[in-house]
């Protein structure tokens, strides 16, 4: 470019021209090493495809005990000047592998397609691929993975600076996210996930979460509902409810007369169903997390202790299951 001689005009030239170079683009470059994409076959990919449902709470890590407050390691000037305990982070990574809805995933050579109900979008590309020489930063970041037998290990970088956290604060655009997805059985995903970021953490922020697959579900797109009756969509309001107490409430008055107009119109319920019922009585947890405590059948009605990661809840049923509700949830 020849510079006009008038320096004022040349300056306008140069700021319009960093200004339509500034319009945020529409995508950025696949960085493939010399040799291009090296695809495995579909025959040496596990089949993770479809729905999983998160175990344990909605929380970072279900190792800490519950009550002690979950965030990640900031350094102390952070905290002292910028942390704030509010903010979900479930919009962005890593919050997304919390896993507030199930998770779909699709699998083919080129890339890992982790999906969920709240619309959002994570690819992890396994076709070889390095991350982008000039990446532009999103709030799933660029992730690229490969494949150590059926074992997925993934490293992502590029996240966008300011995102909510799990537990609360922001992330840093040096944040950098290791993970590696693994089943130790038919029906059963597993991730270690270690986040580090030099600018604001002491340490590696790490976690392991475990998932569920749930072939006989299909995703529900949500509408600002909060995905009310998902899992059971022939339920009526108050068939399978919650009630919140900050101390367990008693089974009597849970039951008593709840029960005395029901008609059993199905097979009375086994033990190994009631976790089923529970986890949806109480929402936001899978049934492989339930712990079945203190059952006991009476003429009408089911009572029985749910035990899960935070609570102890008394639970009550009809014999077949309707009308399922628990309440309480003190802390264990």
């Amino acid at each position: 470019m020849k510079f006009i001689g008038n320096w004022r005009l040349s300056a306008v030239v140069i700021g319009f021209l960093a200004g339509a170079m500034s319009v945020p683009a529409s995508a950025q470059v696949v960085n493939y090493p010399e040799g291009g994409p090296r695809l495995v076959d579909y025959s040496e990919l596990p089949d993770w495809n479809g729905l999983w449902e998160r175990g344990g709470d909605i929380i970072w890590n279900d190792a800490i005990p519950p009550g002690v407050k979950q965030h990640a390691p900031f350094n102390e000037e952070y905290m002292r000047t910028v942390f704030k305990p509010a903010g979900g982070g479930f919009r962005s990574l890593p919050g997304m592998m919390i896993a507030l809805r199930p998770l779909e995933f699709h699998i083919n050579p080129y890339a890992v397609f982790i999906t969920n109900e709240m619309g959002l979008v994570r690819r992890i590309y396994t076709d070889g691929r390095d991350h982008p020489e000039h990446p532009l930063p999103s709030p799933m970041g660029h992730s690229i993975g490969h494949w150590e037998g059926n074992v997925l290990k993934v490293h992502t970088c590029c996240l966008m600076e300011g995102q909510d956290l799990p537990g609360g604060g922001k992330q840093s655009p040096t944040m950098e996210v290791e993970e590696r997805f693994w089943s130790p059985e038919p029906g059963t995903l597993k991730v270690e996930i270690s986040v580090t970021d030099p600018v604001l953490f002491t340490e590696p922020w790490t976690t392991e979460k475990t998932y569920y697959h749930r072939p006989e579900w299909e995703v529900v797109t949500l509408q600002g509902d909060g995905g009310a009756g998902r899992d059971f969509p022939e339920a009526q309001p108050g068939e399978n409810w919650v009630t919140e107490a900050s101390a367990p409430t008693p089974v009597s008055k849970l039951t008593e007369g709840a029960f005395d107009d029901v008609e059993i119109s199905g097979p009375v319920l086994a033990d190994e169903d009631l976790n089923v019922v529970t986890a949806r009585a109480v929402g936001n947890t899978a049934p492989e997390t339930v712990e079945i405590l203190d059952v006991v059948r009476h003429d009408k009605f089911i009572t029985w202790k749910g035990k899960t990661r935070s609570a102890v809840w008394n639970c009550a049923a009809a014999l077949d299951g309707s009308g399922a509700f628990c309440g309480g949830g003190a802390q264990h």
